[in-house]
């Protein structure tokens, strides 16, 4: 994959980050998640705005699994590794909010979700730093 078509998924992400993001801080502002174990997953998942991130989520991961196959040799190998380190950090979140809804919506699994968010976001803006700096120089 050529820099400029990397750097256009890697935006994609960082813009579904973003998304996720407001998403996130509404649900955990605005909408109670039950902490029953056994109706956390069900009562949440029937909430729209959930729902919502859920999906953005799942989007996120996707596009993260694709960066990390598809950045190759053919850019920075910095940005190649930042790349994987965004795919780790995305997926250590997704996991995390699983385990957030199926472990009674427990507050250490939120706070595992937002670090693992928080760590993808500076892996996705090195990577983006580094895409950049490559396709000056080169």
């Amino acid at each position: 994959m050529d820099a400029k078509t990397f750097s256009k998924f890697l935006y994609a992400e960082m813009g579904l980050l973003v998304v996720q993001f407001l998403l996130g801080m509404y649900v955990n502002l605005y909408i109670n998640i039950p902490t029953t174990l056994t109706t956390s997953f069900w009562e949440a998942a029937s909430t729209p705005l959930v729902i919502a991130h859920m999906w953005v989520g799942t989007a996120l991961l996707g596009v993260a699994i694709y960066l990390a196959l598809r950045s190759g040799a053919a850019i920075n190998p910095a940005a190649r590794w930042a790349a994987y380190s965004g795919l780790f950090w995305v997926a250590f979140a997704f996991a995390s909010g699983i385990a957030f809804l199926f472990g009674g919506a427990d507050n250490v699994y939120s706070y595992l979700m937002s670090a693992g968010f928080l760590f993808a976001v500076m892996s996705y803006g090195f990577a983006a730093g580094a895409t950049t700096f490559r396709s000056r120089t080169a």
